[in-house]
């Protein structure tokens, strides 16, 4: 519980001259798993170990994240797919991309 009460504080306060807190890839899935996430106004994803919060949604990236699926779709070479929301682990981050394009596991 003391890792989010600390969590908890370090959103409500702005940066300062304090050293950011980094999270491991289990702590970060631990929050989520306590609802830590749940209800709040922002998005968050772990990158490099650190809590980010998420770009807002505007008109205008909405419309550029629907050209670019769009385009990749059309334009993944053959044996990958194109998505969208999704989150992927890489080391110690979790970034959620507004696109990205994998090799295709099938059915598996």
């Amino acid at each position: 519980m003391a890792l989010v009460a600390t969590i908890a504080q370090a959103h409500e306060a702005p940066l300062a001259d304090e050293p950011l807190m980094r999270l491991t890839l289990e702590d970060y899935h631990a929050l989520i798993r306590m609802g830590f996430f749940e209800g709040r106004e922002a998005s968050y994803e772990l990158l490099d170990g650190y809590l980010i919060k998420k770009m807002s949604k505007k008109p205008a990236r909405n419309y550029c994240q629907i050209r670019l699926m769009s385009w990749l779709a059309r334009n993944a070479p053959t044996g990958y797919v194109a998505g969208q929301k999704v989150s992927l682990t890489l080391g110690q981050s979790e970034p959620e991309p507004d696109g990205v394009v994998v090799k295709d596991l099938g059915d598996e």
